[in-house]
């Protein structure tokens, strides 16, 4: 399913070609240096879309964890994708979970909200982070 609407996408992208899947089937498409946006179709679950905002660690990192788990709660801030850590909790990571048979409008206008809200939080994580090695 995701090969079919990862190969639309690229067309509506003006891509080349479209990407590979490398060898755990995951998707990249890289928009810049510093906004890469993993595609990943899970087993019986749907689609995961994921990207790195910035590497840990953050100084005096409680009012900004405060601010991530406000915009967590309902949603709202992050356009029903989720803000956390990676799995070594070294990296501030955005990621959003698709249904399974998902519609290719759908999952197109989701990877659209998707990237902009990513790239909104990545420019807010880097501004916190610079503003911390100011002080």
């Amino acid at each position: 399913m995701i090969k079919t609407l990862i190969e639309q996408l690229s067309k509506d992208l003006n891509l080349s070609t479209p990407p590979s899947p490398d060898r755990e089937g995951c998707y990249l498409l890289e928009f810049d240096a510093n906004m890469q946006i993993s595609l990943r179709e899970n087993p019986n679950s749907g689609i995961t879309l994921y990207t790195v905002l910035i590497d840990l660690p953050l100084k005096q990192a409680e009012p900004f964890m405060h601010q991530v788990m406000m915009a967590n709660l309902l949603g709202k801030e992050t356009g029903e994708s989720v803000l956390g850590l990676d799995k070594e909790g070294k990296k501030w990571v955005f990621l959003r979970f698709l249904p399974e048979g998902i519609e290719y409008k759908n999952f197109r206008d989701a990877f659209e909200n998707f990237v902009n809200y990513a790239e909104v939080w990545r420019e807010d994580t880097v501004r916190f982070q610079n503003e911390q090695n100011v002080e």
